[in-house]
Order: C-alpha cells, then sequence, then structure tokens
C-alpha cells in the first residue's frame, strides 16, 4: 500500500504529455488515476511482469497458511482487488512482458494482448574445471512459489542414490529458516550452503563455482536467474512448466524434468556422470542465448512500444538488423 501511495508523487515529474510513461506493478493505481481522472494524454506503459500471483496462482496456498479469521477478510479482498487489478491494467496503452508464457497469462487474467520485450544475459560463458563433487546451484528469491523445498528434495535423492553432490542456495526470503530445517531434517546440514543474498556484481564468481544449475520454481512466468545460468555455460536441469520451456531445449540445451524429485534426480545424475554430454549442453545453451536474446532486441521493442510507432520512426539513424 506504501508503495501505491508514494507512486503518485512520481506523476508530478512528468513535464511534458509527449513523454511515454512505464509503469509497473506498485505504480498501477497511479496508471489509472493519471490516464482515467486527469486524463493525461501521454501514452502509459504498463510493464507486467506476471498478473499478481496472490489473486491465483498463490491465493489457495496464502489462503492455507492463515487463520480462519484472515481467510473470511482474505477471500472477499482478493475478488475485490481482482477487478481493480484488471480496471488498473485497463488504462494502460500497452502491456509488456518478458516472455511468451508471460503473455498468455497477461492474456487469461486480464484479457488484454501483451508486447514481449526481449531480456539479455548479464553473464558470459564460463571454461569450468573438472571438479569433485560436483555443486548443484540454485539464484532464487527465497519464498514457496519458488519451491526451493523441492531442490532439497532432489538432492536428498541423489544422496540416497550414492552420488557425490552438493549443493548452493543463493538468496535470501521468508523461506530461508524453514529451508535450512528441512536441509537438516533431510540430513544434508553439511552438503548444502545458504549463501544468502548476493549482489549482482558477485553473482558471474557464484555462478563460476558450480557446475550444475537446478531451477525448481512453480510457473515461472520467464527465468531471469536461469537465463544467466545459460549463458555462463552451466547445464541446467529445469521442472517442465511455465517460462522455462520456451528457453530451453531437452537434451540440447537443458534438461527438463517433471516437478518431482525423482525425475529432476535423475536429469541432474544423468548429466553429472556424463561430462562429454553435460559440457556440450552447456557450450550450447550459451551459444542460444547469445543468438537468441540480446538487450538491444528489447530496446527497440520498448521504444515502438512507447512511441506507438516503428524504431526506424523514433531513431532514424538506427539501423535496422
Amino acid at each position: 500500500m506504501l508503495d501505491y501511495l508514494s507512486s503518485f508523487e512520481l506523476l508530478d515529474r512528468v513535464e511534458s504529455d509527449e513523454a511515454p510513461c512505464v509503469f509497473f506493478g506498485a505504480s498501477l493505481p497511479a496508471l489509472f488515476w493519471f490516464k482515467r481522472v486527469r486524463r493525461a494524454r501521454n501514452r502509459c506503459l504498463h510493464f507486467c511482469f506476471e498478473p499478481p500471483r496472490f489473486l491465483d496462482r498463490d491465493r489457495e496456498d496464502i489462503l492455507r497458511r492463515v487463520s480462519s479469521v484472515a481467510r473470511m477478510v482474505l477471500r472477499p479482498a482478493f475478488a475485490v482487488y481482482r477487478h481493480l487489478a484488471r480496471a488498473f491494467v485497463s488504462a494502460a496503452d500497452a502491456v509488456l512482458t518478458q516472455g511468451v508464457f508471460g503473455r498468455s497469462e497477461i492474456e487469461r487474467a486480464y484479457g488484454r494482448s501483451a508486447i514481449v520485450i526481449q531480456h539479455g544475459p548479464e553473464l558470459a560463458f564460463l571454461q569450468r574445471p573438472e571438479r569433485a563433487p560436483l555443486t548443484v546451484m540454485t539464484v532464487n528469491y527465497l519464498h514457496p512459489r519458488k519451491r526451493v523445498g523441492l531442490f532439497l528434495q532432489t538432492l536428498a535423492v541423489l544422496r540416497e542414490r550414492g552420488l557425490p553432490i552438493r549443493g548452493c542456495i543463493v538468496g535470501e526470503g521468508p523461506e530461508r529458516q524453514a529451508l535450512e530445517g528441512e536441509a537438516s531434517r533431510l540430513g544434508l546440514a553439511s552438503l548444502v550452503s545458504f549463501r544468502g543474498f548476493v549482489p549482482d556484481a558477485d553473482l558471474p564468481a557464484a555462478y563460476a563455482e558450480a557446475d550444475l544449475y537446478l531451477h525448481t520454481g512453480r510457473l515461472e512466468s520467464f527465468g531471469l536467474s536461469l537465463l544467466d545460468a545459460l549463458a555462463s555455460g552451466l547445464a541446467v536441469v529445469s521442472v517442465a512448466e511455465g517460462g522455462p520451456t520456451e528457453i530451453l531445449e531437452h537434451r540440447v540445451t537443458g534438461w527438463l524434468a517433471e516437478a518431482n524429485p525423482e525425475s529432476l534426480a535423475d536429469g541432474i545424475e544423468k548429466l553429472a556422470l556424463d561430462g562429454d554430454l553435460r559440457r556440450t549442453i552447456g557450450r550450447s545453451a550459451a551459444q542460444m542465448v547469445s543468438s537468441r536474446y540480446g538487450w538491444s532486441i528489447g530496446t527497440e521493442a520498448r521504444v515502438e512500444a512507447a512511441w506507438g510507432k516503428d524504431v526506424s520512426a523514433v531513431c532514424p539513424t538506427h539501423p535496422r538488423p
């Protein structure tokens, strides 16, 4: 709510009605006010990473975690906000998102089409030395929807199979204490390190210490950390759902598996034992990211969305690919 209220102050900084404005989730009410009440002439865009999960995907999980009194309050509140969110988004001249799956989620939730803005990786390909045991990594906000518990369960299966493996979890969040307890309960306390929050500048070094990347997030709209892992040449094992399915090609640029510990462990075990396949997939993934994903492509799409016209009309000297 504080984000919502403070976002209205930003409207006073718009000095020209010809300036395109981009609104993110926390400023949606300001977008509605700007376009519908103040009737601003500015072209206004809403960048939507994904529709609010608490209204749909995570709603029942949230309600199960709260008291019966809280459920009585939250159910109607969620229903009201669902209608408000659709009204807020309807005020935008265009909706932007980061991937094809995210676009389908926006169409389902809001009944609006969206423009995909291409993302680029932050990392470059790395040659990794042979190491034992191998380290399996994930970079995530530690929230239930990221299913980091599934990451731990997969490592537990691999340990039971006798595969020498270590785990590294990068990120902070409300589930950290519970996940540390789960690691102890599964007998993984000495095998899994919780690195906590790592600044962007230090992430390349963190990725360099890993040998495999395991993605377990539930119906991720895209997967930015996964894209960085691929760019760095890590072989990635991912649940076969959401955004990763549009990024990865099974056994070519990654390994897709069902969202259960046994299937994910099968993928990790295959790549851990077959070094040639692991390195081949890692190189293919880095090459794929380099050729398909880039900030320049996304920049062109955003410029065209912002001005509602071809980028060459906005920037006449800009060479088209």
